[in-house]
């Protein structure tokens, strides 16, 4: 049967008709010519690491502790009782000081956090700020200097001692506490309870003991601070201390 090819003829014609009209609909003579467009360059950004936290590291010449990107532990309150504590060196940063917004530092800081201050969680609120502590790639300009003497360690202190001061502000609630250090930790945790605890009994008081290990308490420090060293395995409001060195240790 041949009765499609009529059909096809007048479908092709429809189909010519209709883009004939078509064609017809657009005025050329409104019609702006194409330009050329280049492509714009497209730069490409390096990859940032951010890390995550709704807060913006601080740039401020003291560290706002009210920015929650701040403290290495920030838990919420559901114990008793509250350890603040401050982690020992662990930057290697070549300036001299931590850099609280590098992700290696804060990872080293994150690690320690686990090895050590993590034995306190089930029983305590553990709080643990970030600081600028010194690092070990201070200059030292002689044998004789102290550590506590450079800059960057009284910077690392200053910031220990902000941090403690938000805590006890905002944080504590009136609850008991212990403060904890190791190394740097409880080199910056000495100078807190000598500027700070000597002339505040009540504060004193709410101390159940301070773990400053791995460095010298004075009998000084501790005059200034108004504590005592512990005697007993019960005693509170105390120092409990000890500082391990090698027989061939120097400086």
């Amino acid at each position: 049967m041949t009765f499609w090819k009529p059909c096809l003829v007048i479908l092709l014609l429809i189909a010519a008709i209709c883009v004939v009209f078509s064609g017809g609909c657009t005025d050329e003579g409104d019609s702006a010519p194409e330009e050329e467009t280049e492509t714009p360059t497209v730069t490409e950004t390096p990859a940032v690491t951010v890390t995550p936290t709704e807060e913006t590291p601080a740039t401020e010449e003291n560290i706002d502790y009210s920015d929650s990107y701040n403290w290495l532990s920030l838990p919420g309150a559901d114990k008793e009782v509250d350890v603040f504590y401050v982690y020992p060196t662990v930057s290697a940063n070549e300036s001299g000081s931590m850099l609280i917004t590098d992700d290696v530092d804060r990872a080293l800081a994150q690690g320690i956090f686990e090895a050590q201050a993590s034995v306190y969680e089930p029983s305590a609120n553990v709080f643990a700020p970030y600081y600028r502590q010194m690092s070990t790639g201070v200059s030292m300009t002689s044998a004789d200097e102290l550590a506590t003497d450079t800059p960057e360690f009284k910077q690392g202190a200053t910031d220990v001692q902000d941090a403690f001061e938000y805590y006890i502000e905002n944080l504590n609630e009136g609850r008991p506490f212990i403060i904890a250090g190791h190394s740097q930790g409880t080199m910056a945790l000495i100078e807190l309870i000598k500027k700070r605890f000597g002339d505040d009994e009540e504060l004193r008081s709410r101390m159940v003991a301070a773990y400053l290990i791995g460095y010298t308490v004075t009998d000084d420090d501790l005059a200034q601070a108004g504590l005592t060293a512990a005697t007993g395995a019960n005693d509170t409001g105390v120092v409990v201390t000890y500082n391990t060195q090698s027989p061939t240790s120097v400086g």
